[in-house]
């Protein structure tokens, strides 16, 4: 958030590139790749054409991202979809967990939580 509170800054990052690319860099910056709780490359579960698809993506980690690649120690709000890939980052939220000891900040988040029925 800049200094008047009305200004906002948004970043978008998302392995599909088609489609998301052009919507997330009308209101802000998008890196084309997925963000977790490690960096590597991997498989992860996508919609493409109305289906959800494995597909393997490049996987930064959310740690190098904030801070080496935005810059950023604070984060006013946290828009995660990561497709079942969020029960392995949820750890990282805990007090004195990584996060917490690299002073990286957020005051709130928007996660959706994945579940299988049946």
């Amino acid at each position: 958030m800049k200094e008047s509170g009305q200004d906002v800054t948004f970043y978008g990052a998302d392995p599909i590139v088609k489609g998301n690319s052009e919507q997330y860099s009308r209101i802000g910056k998008f890196f084309p790749f997925a963000v977790g709780a490690k960096a590597g490359y991997s498989t992860a579960s996508v919609l493409l054409n109305g289906n959800y698809v494995d597909v393997s993506v490049v996987h930064v980690d959310i740690y190098y991202f904030l801070s080496e690649v935005l810059g950023e120690k604070f984060v006013d709000h946290l828009w995660m979809d990561a497709e079942y890939a969020e029960y392995g980052m949820l750890d990282m939220f805990y007090k004195n967990s990584r996060m917490d000891r690299e002073g990286l900040t957020f005051c709130q988040m928007s996660l959706e939580l994945s579940i299988s029925i049946g």
